[in-house]
């Protein structure tokens, strides 16, 4: 005897996906596409092997026998995804939230046990979230505002993230970046930069192409500040939603595609006097991570300072 598989918690097809149409992640029923096949209406059509429950097919498939239809995941985030909605929409939650991958884990296994579901991994839930920082990346690369202005705030400050402990070792280029961030209290949007130093020539640039040139002060603080973290946490739902939307369109739509950014510089900015110093000129070979920068032979005169 084969027993019966039964999903208690599987939502009704017409409730699949309600909260991404209303977000504009997933399309509504109408209006319809054209049909790819033979250019003709289509309408939605109820097919429970789906993952919306539903797929757009060709009204002509009983006239002229056209075959064609069109699945309402294509072009969207949800093509390829092997997850439910449900298990997604609390991945998204907790990325926007800003929840780490442990407790994130936790979270998503716990609605998983109580649906009697396979708990979720840990690389699955590293892999989304990835996901959804290339949308916010994609997103950021478009937001080419100027800060500022007359009569605002901006606060500017910067921080250094390493990996070197102890200094021993070989040290390389990469493992110390430098992060330049720029906030205005006034509209409550902030950028952040990865440079190549910290001196007047690699952060003056950066506050001259993107802060308006009225802006009355500039004041070196903690400009931790971001655009979601004003925003109530529902609106910061769907204010993320919109966003994945528009990096995935959907069918027939063009996607919003990642723009090249342009790394100002001293000189291109015509700063390059206020600076001070020449600016230095690296081949590609010597900004590799692989060429090691000097590094001291032993440590405190101790011949052995390596197998510490």
């Amino acid at each position: 005897m084969v027993a019966r598989r039964t999903n208690f918690h599987r939502p009704r097809p017409q409730e699949r996906g309600y909260e991404y149409r209303k977000g504009g992640m997933l399309p509504k029923k109408d209006p319809a596409p054209m049909c790819p096949k033979c250019e003709g209406q289509t309408k939605s059509s109820t097919d429970n092997s789906r993952k919306l429950g539903w797929v757009w097919r060709c009204m002509n498939r009983r006239k002229r026998a056209c075959s064609g239809k069109v699945n309402p995941l294509s072009n969207t985030f949800f093509k390829k995804s092997l997850i439910t909605f449900s298990d997604m929409f609390i991945l998204l939650c907790l990325f926007v939230w800003k929840f780490p991958i442990t407790k994130a884990l936790t979270i998503t296994n716990f609605y998983r046990a109580k649906r009697e579901q396979k708990q979720m991994s840990s690389e699955t839930i590293n892999d989304y979230f990835a996901y959804f920082r290339e949308v916010a990346e994609v997103f950021a690369s478009h937001n080419n505002k100027l800060l500022g202005g007359p009569g605002k705030t901006i606060e500017v400050d910067e921080t250094f993230l390493t990996k070197r402990k102890y200094h021993r070792g070989r040290r390389t280029n990469s493992m110390t970046q430098t992060i330049f961030g720029m906030f205005c209290r006034d509209e409550k949007e902030g950028l952040f930069f990865l440079t190549k130093g910290k001196s007047k020539r690699e952060l003056w640039p950066f506050i001259k192409h993107h802060c308006h040139p009225e802006t009355s002060i500039i004041c070196n603080d903690k400009a931790k500040q971001t655009r979601m973290r004003n925003i109530p946490e529902n609106e910061q739902i769907d204010l993320f939603m919109k966003d994945v939307s528009k990096v995935y369109a959907g069918y027939g739509n063009e996607n919003m595609e990642m723009l090249e950014i342009t790394v100002p510089d001293a000189d291109s900015e015509g700063i390059g006097h206020l600076c001070g110093g020449v600016a230095t000129q690296t081949s590609s070979e010597e900004e590799s991570d692989l060429d090691p920068l000097s590094y001291t032979d032993n440590c405190d005169e101790d011949p052995d300072w390596e197998n510490c």
